[in-house]
């Protein structure tokens, strides 16, 4: 991987009841790590990282920032520190060992188990370059979590980026939902780039891997979060979204459980909402570097801004 480059793995998964979800990323070249941003980011390599956050009853965030010799890298097998991700027969295993900060410090392991039915051939450039790249393997499957004292299971995803500049050079906003519904699993992304353009995507994927590009009814926002980051997404003329369960509150950064109404039926997924204007800005890299822990041999090798 090139200097300014990125590849991240994201798994996300809400419980039948929609009280509970999780959510796991793993990085190379951590889009979000101000340490590679203000190192001049030469070697995405040395800046990898783990984030998992658990939400419901007990919720738990962890953000674990760890040098190239911590990390091994296969085909089909990622490991970062203790925690590790691998392709099975059946899908995908992950394995968790991290430790939480505020404001639930103590140690989040277990294991995050998905059963994939099929993998999609869907690969989505979101710049007129293809400098970014979206990979939605997994729309929809079941995953079974056991972190910590807390067993269960419920809809899953698995989806993956790659690209070879950063993302605050090209993209102002983005929005991103996958929402499960008795067809299959819309997805849907509106970004809007630097340029004044913008992107716009959706999709319907089936069972199968199979999937057809879908007309996406308009625009509409929701509940506004804490740190204010704009809050919208798709939803039929007659309808209006709604927060069902908060998941992730940042200064540049959102994440919730949805509820929606797309093509006249309701369906229930996984909402973010990323302001790049914001992650531009030097005093939320400030703020994101309390959040993260960087291993001690990591440390060594940071470059304080000027």
């Amino acid at each position: 991987m090139d200097a300014n480059g990125y590849a991240w793995w994201y798994i996300d998964g809400f419980s039948d009841d929609q009280e509970r979800a999780v959510s796991v990323i793993m990085f190379i070249g951590s889009v979000f790590s101000p340490y590679y941003a203000w190192s001049g980011r030469r070697h995405p390599h040395e800046y990898c990282c783990v984030n998992v956050a658990t939400y419901g009853p007990g919720g738990q965030f962890t953000m674990t920032e760890r040098r190239q010799h911590e990390t091994n890298l296969h085909e089909d097998f990622l490991q970062i520190g203790r925690s590790s991700i691998k392709r099975t027969n059946q899908g995908l295993e992950i394995h968790i060992d991290e430790w939480a900060g505020l404001p639930r410090p103590g140690r989040v392991r277990g294991k995050i188990t998905l059963d994939i039915p099929a993998i999609t051939s869907v690969a989505i450039a979101l710049t007129n370059d293809g400098a970014h790249q979206w990979r939605p393997f997994a729309p929809r499957c079941r995953i079974q979590v056991e972190l910590n004292n807390a067993h269960w299971q419920g809809e899953g995803y698995f989806d993956a980026n790659f690209g070879t500049r950063m993302l605050e050079d090209d993209f102002d906003f983005w929005t991103w939902g996958r929402f499960a519904g008795s067809q299959g699993t819309y997805c849907i992304y509106d970004a809007k780039l630097c340029q004044n353009t913008e992107f716009n995507s959706a999709f319907l994927t089936k069972g199968d891997g199979q999937f057809s590009l879908v007309d996406a009814p308009e625009a509409k926002q929701f509940d506004p979060t804490f740190w204010r980051v704009p809050q919208e997404t798709r939803a039929d003329s007659d309808s209006q979204p709604k927060r069902i369960l908060p998941m992730l509150d940042a200064p540049f950064y959102s994440r919730n459980l949805v509820r929606t109404f797309l093509h006249g039926e309701q369906v229930v997924g996984v909402h973010e909402a990323l302001d790049l204007t914001r992650l531009r800005r030097n005093f939320v890299k400030t703020m994101l570097a309390m959040r993260i822990w960087r291993s001690p041999m990591a440390r060594a090798q940071v470059h304080q801004p000027n």
